[in-house]
């Protein structure tokens, strides 16, 4: 169905590499390139690995192949400061400089993912977020070999509402400012291998929300194994479905909801309340078109990062959603 197609289009992106899978670089890089080959390839993105690792990947360049590159996201190593980060942000840039040169358009490496300095979160001040992402993107301007998306992953922040705000607002001004040549989103984490890890729905909705007031592309990583959010013993916590978040993400830039109701959609745990119909995808009485599902996913809503590829197919398999 082209709305199930428009959803999920490149919606995971592979981290086997990461917990809980941690798999070791040559089966999950070997996963990838057989997931690529697959059936369900158009529902896969990236293959996210550390910037500082891709030296590891030279005994796989062979699999690589100019017609079809494969796909990475780098994760860079951040810093606790500006400072510190930018120093390292200057040293992950030659690492994939290197890689990219090396692999000669057989890969492209186009995401790069990094926290943002704790300091900047302690107390969110938007000209001192924008100023640093300013330089951050002269950085990458002068330094990268070829364009980078960059997704800034948020932490814990003191007095969350009033922070997330400010934050967004550093971002916005960023990106219509004189330096906006390097796009730029934000990244939450939305689960991980403890209850702890799991964000309330309160938060994970106040973040799109954000997301889509100040036109800002969203990422999510961890957690989102399955579908439709749902308790899950082993961490002892209800995990976050990745239509929940995605659904209700394109229904709420669509029909301009309130972060209460889009958190709604979030705490959703009962599948037969979303539909997929031929050029539609609906949460009870809402609904989009497959169109309109494409360009908000294009624009807004990029991709999740997993460790299993597997457990979302199987799933949606199960719900009737994926043939």
């Amino acid at each position: 169905m082209k709305a199930v197609k428009a959803l999920l289009h490149r919606l995971i992106d592979y981290a086997g590499l990461f917990p809980p899978a941690s798999l070791p670089l040559k089966p999950a890089i070997e996963n990838y390139l057989s997931y690529r080959q697959s059936d369900d390839s158009w529902m896969l993105s990236r293959f996210i690995i550390p910037a500082t690792r891709l030296g590891e990947l030279r005994p796989f360049y062979g699999q690589f192949e100019a017609h079809n590159p494969c796909m990475f996201s780098l994760l860079g190593s951040g810093g606790e400061t500006p400072e510190e980060f930018l120093a390292n942000l200057k040293a992950d840039l030659e690492s994939i400089g290197a890689f990219l040169r090396e692999t000669d358009g057989t890969t492209m490496a186009d995401f790069f993912e990094v926290r943002l300095p704790q300091r900047l979160l302690e107390k969110p001040r938007s000209p001192e977020i924008s100023s640093f992402l300013d330089q951050a993107a002269a950085l990458i301007q002068k330094k990268a070999v070829r364009p980078l998306k960059i997704f800034y992953e948020i932490t814990a922040m003191p007095n969350w509402a009033a922070a997330l705000t400010e934050l967004f607002r550093g971002f916005a001004e960023h990106r219509t400012g004189a330096s906006n040549a390097v796009e730029t989103g934000i990244k939450l984490r939305t689960g991980g291998v403890e209850s702890a890890a799991f964000p309330p729905v309160e938060k994970v909705a106040a973040v799109i929300d954000h997301a889509i007031h100040f036109a800002v592309p969203f990422k999510a990583t961890a957690g989102l194994h399955h579908p439709v959010r749902h308790y899950n013993g082993s961490v002892r916590t209800k995990m976050h479905g990745f239509i929940n978040v995605f659904g209700g993400a394109v229904l709420a830039a669509h029909h301009h909801f309130s972060a209460e109701l889009l958190g709604k959609v979030i705490a959703e745990e009962n599948p037969a309340n979303f539909y997929f119909e031929e050029n539609r995808f609906g949460w009870k009485e809402w609904e989009i078109s497959a169109e309109k599902i494409a360009g908000y996913r294009r624009e807004l809503f990029i991709s999740y990062g997993s460790c299993s590829f597997d457990e979302p197919r199987e799933d949606l398999r199960g719900m009737g959603w994926l043939k």
